[in-house]
């Protein structure tokens, strides 16, 4: 720790650091998308595929940082896959009609 900080200086670092993980995380989620959905090189299938069994927990943990994010900031505007799929029970996720 830097002795010579002011307190106010500490705090800009602070807030600073909050809303650059904020930001990581929006960009994060909105860069998954995209590589799941609007791939040019492999399909959301074969991405899915890939995923196997993780895929699941993977949109468990998409939805859940949607949420938190939109708790903190409600002007988010987080991407959606762009097709319909199921979630498996053995934790595969399926797209529908593709």
């Amino acid at each position: 720790m830097n002795i010579t900080n002011t307190p106010d200086k500490i705090a800009i670092g602070i807030k600073l650091n909050a809303y650059n993980v904020l930001d990581f995380l929006k960009a994060t989620h909105n860069t998954n998308m995209q590589l799941v959905w609007d791939n040019r090189e492999a399909t959301p299938a074969e991405i899915l595929n890939s995923l196997g069994k993780d895929a699941s927990e993977i949109f468990k943990l998409s939805s859940a940082l949607i949420d938190f994010i939109i708790s903190i900031d409600p002007t988010f505007q987080p991407k959606f896959p762009t097709k319909e799929y199921i979630i498996n029970d053995d934790g595969t996720v399926t797209i529908v009609n593709d």
